[in-house]
């Protein structure tokens, strides 16, 4: 009877992989935390990007408004110089 004995225990296997699964369970809920927080700092960015793009545009418009009303008073003096000097 010996020799059908391979030392071999179902249930030590079973518990061993349990153990298997729950640690594999574990591995997969951490990683999906990680990955809702990586989610979460890329949408942060994003949002942030789009504020920087939108504060971009509106100081490129005072940027041209600003060169505009250069250019406007830059004429105007000239106009004033030519006027005195005649």
């Amino acid at each position: 009877m010996d020799e059908f004995n391979t030392g071999w225990d179902p249930y030590e296997e079973l518990l061993q992989h349990r153990g298997n699964i729950q640690q594999c369970a574990m591995a997969i809920n951490h990683g999906t935390e990680v990955m809702k927080e990586l989610a979460s700092k890329y949408n942060h960015q994003q949002e942030v990007i789009q504020q920087l793009q939108f504060n971009n545009r509106k100081l490129q418009q005072m940027v041209d408004a600003l060169r505009h009303e250069v250019v406007q008073q830059g004429t105007k003096l000239e106009m004033f110089k030519m006027q005195n000097n005649q």
